[in-house]
């Protein structure tokens, strides 16, 4: 099972610098004083989305709850049937939760729903982008299905369907107006392919075969990042060229990757944990372990 999709019955938040101090008084659970610390049970959450230092959101059964990050107190609270274990993802204006068969978008303030997009079956991972100035949704389907809807309407701008399945989260990146999703083998392949997608048209820029016990994909600092491994403890990271797919650089990993993990990134740094729970630090830029 995913490291992310084991949480505890309540969520702890350490708060960075910078965050407004926690105001006197506390409900549902929240210190008082300027302990930047606080805890708050919401029932059982299995994800949790992160958005810059002042919101938190959390999937609980059938209920996604908005948390203040700064005292830990809860905004707005939602039903919602059928939740899958799919991070929900964040933004300055919205909440998208991937449920069943659809995809629902919630503003970020209130938790109201602003549309909801029917995707078949099983719908899995997606991220919230731009192209230009216009909000986009890439999202996918576990039956390998990829669209990217209006962030305002929720309306489909282009949709593909390839063979193989989608377990990992999708990856974007808004400066080169692309989205990097990993498709796990079509029938009769050991491997899987990742292929990044133009978000104005849905052409594949590119695509590359990449280990089957591979993470999911993260965009930084022009490339795509990921683990991959053979199964066997053969496994490294690899860096890609955003732009043409090129190989950068592979450093030795110990051991395979789960793609329900997907890599962490900040400032040249690039983190990914493999499925026996060994954390690696990479220097990205200069293809190098740091521990």
């Amino acid at each position: 099972m995913s490291v992310r999709r084991v949480l505890a019955a309540a969520v702890v938040v350490v708060t960075v610098a910078g965050c407004a101090p926690a105001e006197s008084g506390t409900g549902h659970g929240g210190r008082s004083g300027r302990d930047p610390t606080w805890s708050t049970e919401v029932g059982w959450p299995f994800s949790l989305g992160v958005h810059g230092r002042d919101a938190v959101v959390t999937i609980s059964r059938n209920q996604v709850v908005a948390l203040d990050s700064a005292t830990g107190r809860e905004r707005w609270r939602t039903d919602m049937n059928q939740v899958t274990h799919y991070e929900p993802v964040l933004d300055g204006r919205t909440v998208l939760v991937s449920a069943d068969d659809r995809f629902v978008a919630l503003e970020r303030a209130s938790g109201a729903r602003r549309w909801e997009a029917p995707v078949g079956e099983h719908a899995g991972g997606g991220v919230l982008t731009r192209v230009g100035s216009g909000p986009i949704a890439l999202v996918t389907t576990e039956r390998g299905f990829v669209a990217a809807l209006d962030g305002r309407t929720g309306q489909a701008v282009w949709s593909a369907q390839l063979p193989g399945d989608i377990w990992a989260a999708p990856a974007a990146d808004t400066t080169a107006a692309v989205g990097a999703v990993l498709w796990a083998g079509a029938e009769g392949e050991t491997v899987n392919r990742l292929r990044v997608f133009d978000l104005a048209t849905g052409a594949v820029r590119w695509e590359s075969v990449v280990e089957a016990g591979a993470s999911g994909p993260v965009i930084h600092d022009g490339l795509v990042v990921l683990g991959e491994g053979n199964g066997n403890f053969a496994a490294r990271v690899v860096g890609r060229d955003l732009a043409s797919g090129a190989e950068r650089w592979s450093v030795p990993a110990p051991a395979s990757f789960e793609s329900g993990v997907t890599p962490g990134a900040a400032g040249g740094d690039v983190v990914v944990s493999d499925h026996f729970g060994t954390i690696t630090l990479v220097d990205a830029r200069a293809g190098k372990t740091r521990w």
